[in-house]
């Protein structure tokens, strides 16, 4: 725990990165797709965050692999090394990475939550009488 923040602030540090914080369907439903004026406007947008969701799911992906990579390397450095400051600095730098991983782990599955909705958002206005577009 960080010294200067008290219990119930790293408590809220801790919820916050154990929490799911994506778009409720709800909002994306009425106030991204349908706050657009035309049923043509809906599903355009809703396309456009389907675009977002899969960038952001291809980004995470690499920076995934490539830390999952970065790891590996680190921990044979550590392994390898006879000199105690670099096996301190690989810890140091493998921690840091499996933070980070961490956080594009949790971004890569909120993303995939979001693409889906967003698919079945555009299937359900393709599938409804408003679909005709």
């Amino acid at each position: 725990m960080d010294s200067e923040l008290s219990k119930e602030q790293q408590n809220y540090i801790d919820i916050s990165l154990k929490e799911k914080w994506t778009i409720p369907k709800f909002k994306a439903e009425h106030f991204v797709g349908h706050g657009q004026i035309t049923p043509f406007g809906a599903i355009k947008q809703n396309f456009l965050e389907l675009v977002g969701r899969e960038t952001a799911i291809q980004n995470c992906e690499y920076e995934i692999e490539k830390l999952e990579l970065d790891i590996d390397i680190e921990n044979k450095k550590y392994e390898e090394s006879d000199n105690e400051f670099e096996k301190r600095r690989c810890q140091i730098e493998i921690k840091h990475m499996k933070g980070s991983l961490n956080g594009f782990i949790r971004n890569l599955e909120h993303s995939k939550e979001e693409r889906l909705m967003y698919l079945n958002l555009i299937e359900d206005l393709d599938k409804s009488v408003d679909g005709v577009l």
